[in-house]
């Protein structure tokens, strides 16, 4: 039943990790979810035109683990920012299209 729905079910076990991983000199990196016991890796497309759409997935899997997170442990978030706090980091931006952009540095 669930191959014909194209779903596969892989609990995560309590060492689980995620990361990026450089798996070949000539290939471009890939998400490696470490599942313990299993591993996933999502390659990125070798096309450079699928790129920014695979970049928009991306976003969006951040977005919905952050929300699953929020869900399982509110009280484990961080809090929003506040008032004249500078952050530094490299953050991806969607701009008002929706696109992903290469990142801003706040």
């Amino acid at each position: 039943m669930m191959d014909a729905l194209r779903h596969a079910v892989w609990p995560a076990g309590p060492r689980a990790t995620v990361k990026v991983l450089a798996y070949s000199k000539t290939q471009p990196p890939a998400l490696s979810l470490s599942l313990d016991p299993g591993d996933v890796l999502i390659p990125v497309p070798l096309r450079e035109e699928h790129r920014i759409q695979f970049a928009g997935f991306l976003l969006d899997l951040a977005e919905a683990a952050t929300n699953l997170a929020e869900w399982l442990d509110p009280d484990g978030m961080p809090a929003p920012q506040e008032g004249n706090v500078v952050q530094s980091g490299r953050h991806l931006l969607r701009d008002e299209f929706g696109d992903a952009g290469g990142g801003t540095l706040k």
